[in-house]
C-alpha cells in the first residue's frame, strides 16, 4: 500500500523498507516464507531478525535499570538492540507498526459479537445460517456458539460468571481479584459511549484497551525513531465502526475486508494464506532455561507478600507450562514481569514492604509523614 501511494501520489519519504521477525523453531513459524514473497513483489530485500534468540540461551530476566511501569523483561534486550541497530544504521526516522490490525480488521475472527447482533436485531434466518457456517469453521456445536453469543449480551457483572475470558488465573489471590473486580476488567471496559450493538461495543472496548496499552508502553531508547500506527488511524477506526460487521467477520476468511481491498496490490499467496504464526514455544523454552533464576526470584515474592499472587500456585503453574501443559502464557509472563518490577522498586528504595504487614509504602510518603510528625 505504501509503495502504491509513493508511486501514484508521491511523498517526501525517500524510501520505505521492511523489517521482519521470524522464528523457524515455532511449530507455526512460517512467516519467513511469506515475507520473502512480499520482498519479491517489491523488488527489495528487507531486514530480518531471528526471534528464536529469546529461547536459545539463558539470559537474566532482571533489568538493572529503573522501570516506571511493569511489563518488560530483559531477555528481549538482544533482539531490541538488533532492531535498534537496523533503525540507526539505516537512517530511518519513522517506523510503521502493525499494532491494531488483528484487533480491528478481523485478524483473530471471533463471531460472538456478530451473532449477538443478529439476536438483538431478531434476524433469525440469517442467525441460523451464520451459526451453521461458523460451526463448521470453528468445529464446535452450533448450540455452543449460540450460548457464547447470548452471554455476550449480558452485562459484565453477570457475564463474569459464565464467560471463559473472565476466568481469573488460579495463582491470583481471590481477595485481590474480588477487591479489584479483576474478572469484570478482563471481560469488558467500563465505557461504551452509548453503543447498543454488541459488535460496536466490542470495537469501542478494543479502542479503549488499545489506548491504555499504548499509553503505558515503553518508548524505544536505543533508537529514537517515531512510531506510527496506520491501523489506529482515526479515519479508519470511524470507517470500521460505520460498516456492517459482516464485512469484517466472514466464516473462514481472516481479515476478509482487508484482503478484498488489497487484491490488486498484494501477492495472491499472501491473500490466500490460511496460517498465522503464534509464538508459544519460544517463551516456554526461555522460561525453562531461566527456571533457576525464576525460582530464586519467587523464593520470597513481593507480589505474594502484598496479597496479589499465591507463591505455591504460581510456581506449580510455571512447572506446568514448562512440562507442556496448557496455561495462559501471556498472563504468566505478566506476573513474572510484575514481580521483577516490584523487586526493582524495592532495590531502588522506592517502596518498602514490611515483613509483618502485606502493604507497600512509597518512601516519599514515609519521609513526608516523618517530617509532619517532627
Amino acid at each position: 500500500m505504501a509503495d502504491d501511494i509513493l508511486a501514484k501520489e508521491g511523498a517526501r519519504t525517500p524510501r520505505l523498507d521492511t523489517l521482519s521477525f521470524y522464528d523457524k523453531t515455532e511449530p507455526s513459524g512460517d512467516d519467513w516464507i511469506y515475507f520473502q514473497k512480499i520482498e519479491k513483489k517489491r523488488g527489495r530485500v528487507g531486514a530480518h531478525i531471528d526471534a528464536s534468540k529469546l529461547g536459545s540461551c539463558p539470559a537474566s530476566l532482571v533489568c538493572p535499570d529503573f522501570q516506571a511501569l511493569p511489563g518488560s523483561l530483559s531477555d528481549g534486550e538482544e533482539i531490541e538492540s538488533e532492531r535498534a541497530c537496523i533503525i540507526r544504521d539505516g537512517g530511518y526516522r519513522a517506523v510503521l507498526s502493525g499494532i491494531g490490525g488483528d484487533e480491528f480488521l478481523g485478524g483473530n475472527p471471533d463471531p460472538r459479537s456478530h451473532l449477538a447482533d443478529l439476536i438483538v436485531q431478531f434476524k433469525v434466518i440469517r442467525l441460523a445460517k451464520q451459526l451453521t457456517a461458523w460451526s463448521l469453521i470453528k468445529r464446535r456445536p452450533w448450540i455452543h456458539l449460540l450460548w457464547q453469543a447470548s452471554m455476550d449480551l449480558l452485562p459484565a457483572s453477570l457475564g463474569q460468571y459464565f464467560v471463559e475470558q473472565a476466568n481469573v488465573e488460579r495463582w491470583i489471590e481471590k481477595d485481590f481479584a474480588q477487591r479489584t473486580k479483576l474478572a469484570t476488567r478482563q471481560l469488558d471496559v467500563a465505557e461504551h459511549f452509548g453503543c447498543w450493538l454488541p459488535t460496536r461495543r466490542s470495537y469501542i472496548g478494543g479502542v479503549v484497551l488499545m489506548a491504555n496499552r499504548l499509553a503505558k508502553s515503553k518508548p524505544p531508547v536505543d533508537a529514537l525513531e517515531e512510531n506510527r500506527f496506520p491501523y489506529l488511524d482515526q479515519g479508519l477506526i470511524e470507517f470500521i465502526l460505520s460498516i456492517p460487521a459482516g464485512q469484517l467477520l466472514r466464516p473462514g476468511e481472516r481479515r476478509s475486508l482487508m484482503r478484498r481491498s488489497l487484491a490488486a496490490l498484494v501477492p495472491q499467496e499472501i491473500l490466500c494464506r490460511r496460517t498465522k504464526q503464534f509464538g508459544a514455544r519460544t517463551p516456554v523454552v526461555a522460561l525453562e532455561k531461566n527456571l533457576k533464576q525464576l525460582q530464586i526470584v519467587f523464593s520470597s515474592p513481593l507480589s505474594s507478600r502484598l496479597g496479589y499472587v499465591s507463591q505455591a500456585r504460581f510456581l506449580k503453574t510455571l512447572r506446568d507450562a514448562i512440562n507442556g501443559k496448557t496455561v495462559h502464557l501471556v498472563r504468566l509472563l505478566r506476573t513474572i514481569s510484575l514481580e521483577i518490577w516490584l523487586q526493582g522498586l524495592q532495590a531502588h528504595r522506592l517502596i518498602e514492604v514490611t515483613p509483618t504487614s502485606p502493604r507497600a509504602v512509597a518512601v516519599g510518603s514515609l519521609q513526608a509523614s516523618s517530617q509532619r510528625t517532627r
